[in-house]
């Protein structure tokens, strides 16, 4: 009887211990969705993890993160499908700035993406610095210590990144081919798993899928957008996706820190592991940032679609200046090394002013113009680029929305995504004043008639090709 006892003591302790390993694994998980939402399907996390900004870290397809884990994701660190990562393992994405005023460093940030590929296995107590990228299919042993590349399928070990040997290339590749995948302590993944797993963009591009990018001044529209299509079935929508990486590439590209092969490259291999498309869906994409790269995105992405959303520039300046857009300070900041610094004072990190990068006004010329003039030479620079992108395209690849009357054009963004007319979108709220800039808000809302009775800059041509009803 004893022995009976004993048994089923163990096994309840067995089934309650299981039930809360699951359930843990749940709530981080879901954790994660929520403050990041680009988690792909059959993710686990085997344990408590510390993600420092969470809206930094991609996670594909079949992901397995150890216990103990720590990632600073504030300059983004994308882990590609069926990567496998042991326990206490470190990830840095940015680094102290130890160039500016102060010793040993000041409260700037040095970020570089770090961008783990596909079917990488890492062992215990590795480190990872930030700006590297690991190759599909390689191999870390534990404790080692990895502050440049790893090829793809090499084997690394101990802190000198000593390469031990490779993995077979093309047995790798043939099993990858057929689906052949390990889950859960390495024992095959079910097919039916598999079936659910999302494309990533690049895939869904070669697949002759449809991909459409929102085109904006700022969130408020194109976040707007995303949200009506994101429930929409057929559609797989998101706001910012990339928005970590994208702010930085951006940034560096249009300031000339990086060249436009090194830009692309880039940009092509976060795609690659961003797993976030329900197959069989169009994929729709919004983020202001774009439009900095819109150049190299018709080259990775030659079929896509483009929305063009515009927002009355007065009204776009009103919300952007209450926000501290273009504020004092809010400066782009390069190190020695032509990295971007990350300011954590500020709403943009400190890497707003690359939006009018080469517009033409020297930056005294801009310093010396308000804030809320500063938005208004924003909004005419912008839409400026996209105005001239919008003249390349064809017809079918383009569409013109203003903001202000989205409820009418709901409809023919309907078509042009190619939706059934069974598919009703339904206009939603989505540009509430935040607690935190409510009093400014008002304060300069109260003020707008002066300020744009006093704006400086010249936005009359726009307004008459872009608003010709206001003429």
């Amino acid at each position: 009887m004893d022995n009976f006892l004993r048994k089923v003591y163990y096994r309840l302790a067995l089934f309650v211990f299981y039930k809360f390993r699951a359930a843990s694994n749940w709530f981080y998980k879901e954790k994660l969705r929520r403050e990041s939402f680009i988690v792909g399907n059959g993710v686990r996390i085997n344990g408590k993890a510390e993600i420092v900004y969470p809206r930094g870290l991609t996670l594909g397809n079949n992901v397995h993160l150890g216990k103990e884990l720590y990632v600073d994701a504030r300059a983004g660190v994308s882990i590609g499908d069926h990567t496998h990562i042991s326990r206490r393992v470190t990830i840095y994405s940015t680094n102290h700035n130890y160039e500016g005023q102060l010793i040993p460093y000041d409260d700037n940030l040095a970020g570089k993406p770090v961008i783990i590929k596909e079917a990488v296995w890492i062992g215990m107590n590795v480190s990872i610095t930030s700006g590297v990228t690991i190759g599909e299919g390689a191999i870390i042993g534990m404790g080692a210590i990895i502050s440049k590349d790893v090829q793809p399928y090499e084997i690394v070990v101990s802190a000198g990144q000593r390469v031990v040997g490779k993995r077979d290339a093309n047995t790798f590749k043939e099993k990858n081919t057929h689906n052949q995948f390990g889950g859960v302590s390495g024992k095959p993944l079910h097919s039916d798993l598999y079936k659910d797993f999302k494309l990533n963009p690049i895939s869904q591009s070669e697949s002759g899928l449809g991909i459409v990018f929102i085109l904006s001044t700022g969130r408020a529209g194109s976040n707007a957008l995303a949200k009506i299509l994101e429930d929409v079935p057929g559609v797989s929508a998101y706001h910012e996706p990339i928005y970590v990486f994208l702010k930085t590439i951006s940034a560096q590209y249009l300031c000339g820190k990086i060249d436009r092969e090194t830009a692309k490259n880039q940009i092509l291999e976060i795609y690659k592991g961003l797993s976030l498309i329900k197959k069989g869906t169009i994929y729709v994409e919004s983020d202001q940032k774009s439009v900095a790269i819109l150049d190299i995105l018709q080259e990775i992405f030659p079929s896509a679609k483009y929305i063009w959303l515009i927002r009355n520039p007065y009204a776009f300046a009103l919300s952007a200046s209450s926000r501290g857009w273009f504020s004092d300070g809010d400066k782009i900041q390069f190190n020695s090394k032509g990295t971007a610094l990350i300011n954590p004072k500020f709403h943009s990190e400190g890497l707003r002013n690359f939006l009018t990068y080469g517009s033409g006004i020297p930056d005294e010329e801009f310093d010396k113009l308000s804030v809320f003039d500063r938005n208004v030479y924003y909004w005419k620079v912008w839409n400026g680029k996209i105005f001239d992108f919008f003249k390349g395209l064809s017809e079918e690849k383009k569409l013109f929305v203003q903001l202000e009357e989205l409820d009418l054009s709901l409809q023919e963004i309907r078509k042009f995504l190619g939706l059934g007319e069974e598919i009703t979108l339904k206009n939603i709220q989505t540009n509430e004043v935040r607690r935190g800039h409510k009093t400014n808000y008002e304060k300069t809302k109260a003020k707008l008639n002066t300020y744009i009775d006093q704006c400086k800059v010249d936005i009359s041509l726009e307004l008459e090709q872009w608003f010709p009803e206001k003429k």
